[in-house]
């Protein structure tokens, strides 16, 4: 006997939030260390209806870790998502992490709703 696991697949709300920018290479030739706000992911919602990204999760290969407060990305907008410190607002959210996350010569960044549903990847 043959069983089959479904696919999870994520509700069309969630589908509509996209990964638009990874910028991994912060400050150009400095090190990252010095200046963690300019690392960041840029998320975008391309769709038409609100999304709460409460308990989402935005990761990298190495596993390093986001899980988004409470926080509403409304339709057409985008937030950004940086590794170092700071205070959250409508539009920039604080990993506030000491180290980098992003390696400067590949990597790959992973959102996950906050069912678990892989929702978009960006590969660079």
């Amino acid at each position: 006997m043959t069983t089959t696991t479904p696919t999870q697949t994520a509700v069309t709300t969630s589908k509509a939030v996209k990964i638009k920018t990874i910028h991994y290479d912060a400050c150009g030739d400095a090190d990252d260390r010095e200046c963690l706000n300019d690392e960041y992911v840029v998320l975008e919602n391309t769709g038409s209806v609100a999304v709460n990204m409460q308990g989402w999760i935005l990761k990298d290969e190495a596993n390093h870790r986001f899980e988004f407060p409470y926080f509403i990305l409304n339709p057409g907008k985008t937030v950004t998502v940086h590794t170092g410190k700071g205070s959250n607002t409508a539009t920039d959210l604080y990993w506030n992490r000491g180290t980098a996350v992003w390696n400067n010569d590949h990597d790959t960044a992973y959102l996950y709703d906050s069912e678990g549903y892989l929702i978009d990847t960006c590969t660079y």
